[in-house]
């Protein structure tokens, strides 16, 4: 079920005069959130992870767009009451304070009553193991336990989302380690939202369910830690993640007889097309093009047979594995970080390998990245999906007929909804659900079949050759090509060319319908709580613009209605703007009184 969603979101900070300028911290962010996902902000210092985490925690204004929680917009909610709870990077843990104290400060400030305060405090100790340290101050632990505390005093509040601003930097590598293995074990017990923000790529690759990278306030790419790794949509994404990062060269390719003849520096590598991961069409038209080659170290082997000699010229034995730093330019004498031939190669094992010592070396052309030469380097590889066989997307029963939307602006009629039983909870309105095709019969291909589907294209994916439809016949090339979420992906020997069609049936006794709550909708079951309801909204395409598109969206309730629903069960006191003042003013009023008091004591 969604839990948050980001809609275009945008920081722009106001520049001081016309010469300063504005500065654009985070530009058309996109993102929906999952009930208990645990998403990671990955990019380096200033690409404006945490500027967007400080946005969802209502910490910082947000200039345009907006950020949905439960389905509600919560962009003028105060951050006090988003049920959202954050671990900031210095802790934030107030010093003339026990940790017990700093743990219950928030909730004494909620008027949640004594001893649930100290039923909440001592769970989460228990969580953390800290129940020795509630009675210390700050001053009198180490990083790593006061870190426990600043989480303690987060999960106390029992809060939606828990937000966390790179929250281990500050600790020492061993600690670092530790922590993240306890704040993993903490994400498994609490089975809540986490969003974190990182610069570090280990902690994002082993902590997120799904990884958000950033460069420069704009988001590179979004998806789980493997598809990341292995499907980078562009040459950042490709160097930022992964240790040591991905070796690059620039080189020509060309198609010849259904082969790839790649030219790096000298050596023609011939590798069959089939080998590969499906290749824009373009650069399959017989000319020479030049592109970015990409390969990792530990997908570059040693081998008698490889047709690319190196040098090597540093080898760092790191016991259970060894870096070989080569140059395939032999007769180079340029530093290696200044040498656009230098390559870097891990071996799985303690090598006898010396420096100065010539190696063969072979890529695995299933493994091999190319990217534009042109700006933004965008891979020119097809980027699928995570799961292959999943297509997700919304069901609604529309004049009795089961109707699938993958988006906005695309459905498919998957069959009369009057000959299955279905859950009532999918008789009405609008749910989200995904459809699962990994039975080999689900998907029947019949010339009487009533979806038609479009070949664009095949590639080698998880070491099969699979070929490329897309549902959308109204998608170019181009827009199919970058956009996965209307693909389908089938193993079959049809002799076809690009723009075929053919035609199918989806069969539903063979697929599968999931809904959100991982039930098939076909489970006749009560549902122990209502299905998550989703609605087409009409609203502006841009800010400066009339012109307005349909949107799905979760469908909120009304602004006091989702105050209530966010805060849970704390009992809520919101002020209005007049009481504040008038707090404030009496505050100052006691201070003169108290002043006057002090002054007439030393008179006497």
């Amino acid at each position: 079920m969604e839990t948050l969603r980001l809609d275009h979101i945008t920081k722009v900070y106001k520049g001081k005069n016309k010469k300063e300028g504005d500065v654009v911290a985070v530009k058309d962010f996109n993102l929906v959130v999952e009930d208990n996902e645990f998403i990671v902000f990955v990019g380096p210092s200033g690409c404006g992870k945490s500027t967007t985490l400080r946005m969802i925690a209502g910490l910082e204004d947000i200039t345009s767009g907006n950020l949905y929680i439960d389905g509600e917009k919560v962009n003028n909610i105060e951050a006090n009451y988003r049920n959202i709870a954050m671990v900031f990077q210095n802790y934030a843990l107030y010093p003339h304070m026990t940790a017990y104290k700093n743990m219950a400060f928030g909730l004494q400030n909620r008027h949640v009553p004594k001893d649930e305060i100290d039923k909440r405090i001592h769970e989460a100790a228990k969580i953390l193991d800290i129940e020795d340290l509630l009675k210390r101050k700050p001053k009198a632990m180490s990083g790593g336990q006061r870190q426990r505390v600043a989480l303690g005093r987060a999960i106390v509040r029992t809060p939606k989302i828990f937000l966390l601003d790179e929250p281990l930097s500050n600790l020492d590598a061993k600690l670092r380690a530790q922590m993240r293995v306890e704040i993993n074990k903490l994400y498994e017990k609490l089975k809540t939202t986490f969003i974190y923000v990182t610069h570090d790529q280990v902690e994002a690759m082993t902590m997120g369910t799904r990884i958000v990278v950033m460069k420069k306030g704009i988001v590179q790419q979004i998806d789980t830690p493997v598809t990341l790794y292995d499907y980078p949509k562009n040459r950042f994404v490709a160097g930022f993640l992964g240790t040591p990062q991905m070796n690059f060269y620039e080189v020509t390719m060309k198609l010849v007889d259904k082969n790839i003849q790649i030219n790096l520096f000298n050596n023609e590598l011939v590798y069959p097309l089939n080998e590969f991961r499906e290749i824009r069409k373009e650069y399959l038209d017989g000319n020479e093009h030049k592109v970015i080659l990409g390969i990792r170290p530990d997908n570059v082997e040693i081998s008698e047979k490889g047709l690319i000699k190196a040098k090597v010229n540093i080898i760092e034995a790191l016991g259970n594995e060894s870096l070989l730093y080569a140059d395939l330019n032999l007769n180079s004498d340029v530093s290696i970080n200044e040498s656009t031939s230098s390559i870097i190669v891990s071996v799985k094992d303690r090598t006898t390998l010396k420096m100065g010592d010539i190696i063969n070396l072979s890529f695995n052309p299933n493994k091999i990245h190319l990217f534009s030469d042109e700006s933004g380097e965008e891979s020119i590889m097809l980027t699928p999906r995570t799961k292959l066989n999943e297509i997700k997307g919304y069901l609604k029963i529309e004049d009795n007929n089961l109707v699938f939307y993958i988006n906005e602006n695309f459905k498919l009629v998957l069959g009369d909804a009057t000959k299955y039983q279905i859950n009532d909870a999918y008789k009405e309105g609008l749910h989200r659900v995904k459809l699962v095709l990994d039975d080999l019969e689900s998907i029947e291909i019949n010339e009487n079949g009533n979806i038609s589907i479009r070949y664009e294209g095949e590639g080698k994916l998880n070491g099969k050759i699979l070929k490329r439809y897309e549902l959308n016949l109204n998608l170019n090339y181009e827009t199919s090509f970058n956009n996965n979420e209307t693909h389908i992906y089938l193993e079959n020997n049809l002799k076809l060319k690009e723009g075929d069609l053919i035609k199918i049936n989806l069969n539903l006794k063979k697929a599968k319908l999931i809904g959100d709550d991982n039930l098939s909708i076909f489970d006749l079951n009560k549902k122990e709580k209502p299905l998550d309801e989703y609605g087409f909204i009409e609203i502006k395409e841009e800010e400066k613009t009339d012109n307005k598109i349909l949107k799905l969206f979760k469908i909120g309730k009304s602004k006091d209605g989702v105050i209530k629903e966010l805060n849970g069960t704390d009992e809520l006191k919101k002020e209005s703007v007049l009481e504040k003042i008038k707090k404030v003013f009496n505050k100052m009023i006691n201070k003169i009184k108290g002043l006057f008091k002090k002054e007439n004591s030393k008179d006497e």
